[in-house]
């Protein structure tokens, strides 16, 4: 059996907006938060993230810490929020709350020039935007 664990990357910098395929890092409180999320995980077996540097930098220093081979997914990466990148929710909700409304209670109804979330939509892989996976072997576990 194996265990599977997935991380959401820490806060980045840039503010509180979709961002999907914008290539923001993680800032200072990311950094912490992500330590504090895998402090005392050990045992891992491999190290797979989005190519995003939100996830990509965080997973590249725990694979090096720890030795670990590490395999940088393009399938992992956040979904496109096409018009609606980089906007803050209050900004579209003052701007298009029905659209947003729609968004918020079913994911199929992407942004404008976006992205859907159903995984048929992107070509059958579950995209469960970024995140860092670790593998290690369950009984590592507890």
């Amino acid at each position: 059996m194996t265990f599977v664990g997935l991380l959401r990357h820490g806060e980045v910098e840039g503010g509180n907006v979709y961002r999907g395929r914008t290539d923001d890092p993680l800032n200072a409180m990311g950094w912490v938060q992500m330590r504090a999320a895998t402090d005392g995980l050990c045992c891992w077996d491999l190290v797979i993230a989005s190519p995003l540097r939100r996830c990509a930098a965080f997973a590249e220093a725990v694979a090096r810490e720890q030795g670990l081979p590490l395999a940088l997914e393009a399938n992992l990466a956040e979904i496109d929020f096409g018009d609606w990148e980089g906007r803050s929710a209050a900004e579209l909700m003052a701007e298009c709350p029905a659209a947003l409304g729609d968004f918020w209670r079913d994911p199929v109804n992407h942004p404008p020039r976006g992205e859907s979330a159903c995984p048929i939509s992107n070509g059958g892989w579950w995209r469960p935007g970024n995140r860092s996976v670790s593998v290690m072997p369950a009984n590592a576990c507890c």
